[in-house]
């Protein structure tokens, strides 16, 4: 795995807002000099050495995923939100730093770390059901494996969007509400849209579908 400090990779025109900006807003709206909502702001994504999207805080270290966050609360952000490619070990990493800092994690649930994990680690929010589905299979463990043994990129989205049939085909109701219980105990919300899954698992023949843009109704889930 990499050494040495995270690194930022290249900007992009549609990616948030630069940290010191979103934090300038949160100042300016606190302090009244202009009107708008109570700002909470993440700063960074914090994501594996090949992040979903450009601007995140590439690690894949302990060292790296400490140091992550770090920098990101001397930026002055509220909580610290992790992504999809985050390595393991550098999300309990980020967890245990996090706490030790005194801020809260949210985010995505990386594919190397199971929803009830993260829940215990202490993250507070899971975004778009990310692992939850699976957590609710009989076949979690065997999903997991097969999907880390891919490739990032095409292949793993392909094995993704082919791993969602079988998760809604082997739901545990036991497991879904341990799950739950789970949740409720370590105070672990689930916030944000998700996907609707439908016979046969398409939506291209669904009405209303002219009124979704053509990249979401085609699109894969990235991890």
């Amino acid at each position: 795995m990499p050494s040495g400090r995270p690194t930022r990779s290249n900007a992009c025109s549609t990616c948030p807002l630069p940290v010191s900006e979103t934090l300038s807003w949160r100042t300016r709206v606190a302090n009244g000099t202009v009107l708008g909502p109570r700002i909470f702001a993440a700063g960074k994504l914090v994501d594996g050495p090949k992040p979903v999207w450009p601007e995140s805080v590439a690690v894949g270290s302990e060292e790296q995923a400490r140091e992550a966050v770090d920098m990101l609360r001397k930026d002055g952000v509220d909580f610290i939100k992790v992504y999809s490619r985050l390595p393991r070990v550098a999300y309990f990493a980020v967890a245990a730093e996090a706490k030790k800092d005194g801020l809260s994690f949210v985010g995505h649930v990386p594919i190397y770390v199971s929803a009830s994990e993260a829940s215990v680690a202490g993250q507070q929010s899971i975004e778009h059901l990310s692992e939850i589905l699976f957590a609710c299979s009989h076949d979690e463990s065997d999903l997991r494996k097969q999907l880390v043994a891919t490739a990032i990129g095409a292949e793993r989205d392909r094995v993704r969007k082919e791993q969602l049939k079988v998760v809604v085909s082997t739901f545990s109701a036991q497991k879904a509400m341990r799950l739950s219980r789970l949740f409720a105990k370590n105070n672990t919300w689930q916030v944000q849209y998700t996907y609707a899954f439908l016979n046969p698992y398409e939506l291209h023949d669904s009405r209303g579908v002219r009124y979704v843009p053509a990249s979401t109704v085609n699109g894969g889930l990235t991890a």
